[in-house]
């Protein structure tokens, strides 16, 4: 195809230049970029090493479930890419569950002191048969996986969140809930 012979015949810079271009657009080449992927990876890193949070977060919004896990798949060569992905990630998949929920979460127990200043733990018990999935979104977002029986603790920044819990099984309605963990 066209891309192959375009990946061969730029200088990495020009090439570079184009793929920020491409994935910049509202509807993006993505045949082009899974091709950039395949033969330069690192061009596609030290793309999404150059953006900021909220271009990604941008980006997140115009390109397939696809292309998307692929961008993830490459930034976890990188521990400060794939923490941003993480949480744009989780703050995606909040967004397609925001007006889906139908349970309450209680409000979390106060426990003891703060693990560090600044910072809270939040507890999550499952008590299910299946596997709960946590997101919070707030001042960090994060999503954990908790198998059934299991606990977790979230340690996350003091302040407000909105929480969610899915389960594993597809026929059970999200549940969810704000509260301030201080």
């Amino acid at each position: 195809p066209v891309h192959e012979a375009v990946l061969r015949a730029l200088p990495p810079e020009r090439l570079a230049a184009l793929l920020a271009s491409v994935l910049s657009q509202k509807h993006v080449i993505e045949e082009f970029v899974w091709t950039v992927q395949q033969r330069r990876p690192d061009l596609l890193l030290a793309w999404l090493r150059a953006q900021s949070e909220s271009s990604l977060q941008e980006t997140g919004g115009r390109v397939s479930p696809k292309l998307w896990k692929l961008l993830r798949n490459v930034g976890t060569a990188d521990p400060a890419v794939a923490a941003v992905l993480e949480r744009m990630d989780t703050r995606i998949r909040v967004q397609a569950i925001k007006g889906n929920t139908m349970g309450r979460l209680p409000p979390p127990e106060l426990s003891g002191g703060e693990p560090r200043p600044g910072w809270s733990v939040y507890e999550v018990e499952n008590g299910t048969a299946e596997t709960l999935t946590v997101l919070l979104d707030g001042p960090d977002a994060l999503q954990r996986a908790i198998p059934a029986g299991l606990s977790a603790s979230l340690e996350v920044p003091s302040g407000a969140y909105s929480a969610y819990v899915t389960v594993s099984r597809k026929n059970v309605i999200p549940f969810s809930g704000n509260f301030t963990l201080r």
